[in-house]
């Protein structure tokens, strides 16, 4: 799979359209940011499009840092009805 240029466009207004988007259950876990910045790796094997390996480069570094970040207690949780409970 080769994603087309235009695609690269609809990356970089990612802010733009995910704004409201309702928090899932877990989202705020050092493990979903990791699993993002594998995900973005992993579909960085399929781009040919420099400007969107890019993208694609700063996502996964820009979720592992907000996994780092989670996992120092560096980033207070608004929510932590979402995380996952521990008994």
């Amino acid at each position: 799979m080769v994603v087309q240029a235009e695609s690269a466009a609809a990356f970089g207004r990612l802010p733009e359209l995910l704004r409201g988007t309702i928090v899932a259950k877990g989202m705020q876990s050092a493990h979903y940011y990791r699993g993002e910045a594998a995900r973005a790796r992993r579909l960085s094997r399929h781009i040919a499009d420099p400007d969107m390996l890019d993208i694609l480069a700063k996502m996964a570094k820009d979720y592992d840092d907000i996994a780092t970040d989670l996992e120092q207690g560096l980033i207070e949780i608004n929510r932590p009805e979402l995380l996952p409970q521990r008994h």
